[in-house]
């Protein structure tokens, strides 16, 4: 499920609605009672728009082609049987559905830009960055042989809960 600007009310505890950094405070609790705080940060964009591949668009480079700084391209689940090279904009975020659910079965390369972000793919990827980031490689199933590069001047790399299996190369 996405969440959008509008499934919360970010004035009710004293926040605003403009565009930036907020910090975003929970509380849960499970049956017995037991009660647990949550605390992140998020880049809260108000206006930005979710570009959906194949319903709206029909490659997931015409959805980042479309897509604006803050916009989110959000690949539903689905086995893309496409050889793709993909071009990634300046702070365009490229959401699949989880690494089991949107499942690349054929060479998809991908080249990053300055605050973007691939998250929540699975299968053959060859992900490769320029500029001065920072880029996020997060929450994906990468396998079979695929690399992740970047320059040794790039210290904005970020590489977090991926698995990375079955490759003869690697990061």
């Amino acid at each position: 499920m996405l969440f959008r600007s509008k499934d919360w009310d970010l004035t009710l505890y004293g926040g605003d609605t403009t565009s930036g950094v907020k910090t975003v405070y929970a509380m849960v609790s499970d049956l017995l009672g037991n009660w647990a705080t949550l605390t992140d940060t998020i880049l809260y964009v108000p206006d930005r728009q979710v570009l959906e591949v194949p319903t709206q668009y029909s490659t997931i480079q015409e959805a980042i082609d479309a897509a604006g700084d803050g916009d989110m391209v959000y690949v539903l689940p689905g086995n893309y049987n496409m050889r793709e090279n993909i071009t990634l904009k300046q702070g365009v975020r490229l959401q699949g559905s989880g690494a089991t659910e949107t499942i690349f079965s054929d060479y998809m390369t991908f080249s990053g830009a300055t605050n973007s972000i691939i998250d929540g793919f699975g299968g053959y990827m060859a992900i490769n960055f320029s500029g001065v980031g920072p880029f996020i490689i997060s929450n994906n199933w990468i396998r079979s042989g695929i690399t992740i590069g970047w320059s040794a001047q790039q210290m904005n790399v970020i590489i977090r809960n991926n698995v990375i299996s079955d490759n003869s190369r690697g990061v």
